[in-house]
């Protein structure tokens, strides 16, 4: 036992005259709190120099509530049950942009259940609606998406699609629907 226990601390004493040799502290491990090394790095490296970037800050002129600018929006709506797909024409929405940052477009859902709220009316009867909402900056954009969509759903036989004109339904700014102004 007495050789084993000798054994041990030779290893160990060893081991901390090679960290001395190193220039490593003679635990082995990092050095205490208060002592390390200026440069950061071993061996007198200094580490890299990370260039900060000035963010760019990007202000909407904002007036009432609105955002300057132009967004094409089109919805498409279904019912789970029903074979029925309604789809409005692209519309061009003034006073609301894309964010730039997220690529949403504010009050998306807004403008969704306005598409609800006209499908679920007397004039249409169009229970338990679930609706979509598309939006781009660019109308050659958004066309493709419209296309391509409308002509997934023309192939399949069982699937009907109804447009609904823009004499019927016309999206308006939220705070515009929501407050009562520009409605018919």
């Amino acid at each position: 036992m007495k050789k084993l226990f000798a054994y041990i601390l030779l290893s160990c004493l060893m081991v901390s005259a090679m960290a001395q040799t190193e220039g490593m502290p003679p635990s082995g491990g990092r050095p205490p709190m208060g002592q390390m090394p200026p440069t950061g790095g071993p061996k007198g490296q200094k580490p890299p120099k990370v260039k900060k970037e000035k963010k760019k800050v990007v202000e909407e002129e904002v007036i009432d509530g609105k955002q300057s600018g132009q967004t094409y929006v089109f919805a498409c709506s279904f019912e789970f049950g029903d074979s029925i797909i309604y789809f409005t024409p692209i519309q061009l929405v003034d006073s609301i942009a894309i964010t730039k940052k997220t690529k949403f477009l504010p009050f998306r859902s807004d403008f969704s259940q306005q598409f609800k709220d006209k499908l679920e009316s007397e004039r249409f009867h169009a229970k338990n609606q679930t609706t979509s909402v598309f939006y781009s900056e660019k109308k050659k954009d958004l066309q493709k998406v419209y296309n391509k969509m409308r002509k997934k759903y023309l192939t399949k036989s069982d699937l009907h699609i109804q447009t609904i004109n823009e004499s019927d339904f016309k999206f308006v700014h939220p705070l515009d629907y929501y407050t009562g102004k520009n409605l018919e």
